[in-house]
């Protein structure tokens, strides 16, 4: 699969979001597939936390590198894939205390999403949060919905202890599509020069004529 290795991992389940064992990763991992050097967080004590989220499976429980929110416990995370995939659910593992997130919103295909559009934006789709859980959650996407993204945002509008959010490690897991298209940039003349565009021989044939 070009461009977009996957880590191989286990399996989740058809409800809302399941445990994901420690011992058994998930299955069709997409940390290959995402846009690194791309990701945005919003409000974050530290502006590069967003790459340090995303960890390859090895580092999953590694709590070294996390996000937490400045100024007031919201949190907005914009993921761009490498090219498009075909999400199957987000993993997200939090503290178990109070500073994990209450509830997530999802925005698929958009590139828009901050503080100031956020709340006149229709969430792709919602989850209310598993509570204190140290272990990763998988959250489960309609399938409908999340067919064919380029880009995520999550928006994460409150903690638990109304005060600060912090997230340990977020994922992905679903299939590679293909890579984004680049553009094709075409040259228009806004005036043909008739030099460049003679047949040879032309001005010879027309002479002969006379």
């Amino acid at each position: 699969m070009p461009g977009c290795e996957h880590e191989h991992v286990g399996h989740g389940h058809d409800h809302d979001h399941d445990h994901v064992s420690s011992e058994e990763p998930t299955k069709d991992f997409l940390y290959e597939c995402i846009d690194l050097e791309n990701v945005r967080v919003l409000n974050s004590t530290d502006p590069t936390s967003g790459i340090k989220l995303i960890k390859p499976w090895h580092r999953r429980l590694d709590t070294t590198d996390i996000v937490e929110s400045d100024a007031d416990d919201q949190l907005i995370i914009h993921v761009p894939f490498t090219g498009n995939v075909r999400l199957n659910s987000i993993l997200l593992r939090t503290f178990p205390d109070d500073s994990a997130p209450k509830s997530l919103k999802v925005y698929t295909n958009r590139e828009d999403v901050d503080f100031e559009t956020v709340e006149a934006s229709t969430a792709t789709q919602e989850w209310e949060l598993a509570q204190g859980a140290s272990e990763i959650s998988d959250y489960r996407v309609r399938a409908s919905k999340f067919s064919n993204v380029h880009c995520i945002t999550l928006f994460f509008p409150e903690s638990f202890d109304g005060d600060t959010s912090k997230l340990s490690f977020l994922g992905f897991r679903g299939d590679w599509i293909q890579a984004k298209k680049e553009p094709v940039v075409t040259v228009y003349e806004a005036r043909p020069n008739v030099k460049d565009h003679q047949v040879p021989g032309a001005n010879t044939m027309n002479h002969s004529l006379m």
